[in-house]
């Protein structure tokens, strides 16, 4: 059986948290399953 959840990715900063969530809480308000997956970017690391 396939995975039918839509993963959204995005950086892990506590902005870009806020607004992937807010995107994933207006999708799952159209009945999809979302998964937020945060990532660190190389810009983020060498900071």
């Amino acid at each position: 059986m396939f995975d039918k959840t839509l993963r959204i990715g995005t950086r892990d900063s506590q902005l870009a948290l806020w607004q992937a969530q807010k995107v994933g809480d207006m999708l799952e308000a159209s009945h999809l399953k979302t998964q937020l997956v945060a990532t660190k970017s190389a810009g983020d690391l060498n900071l």
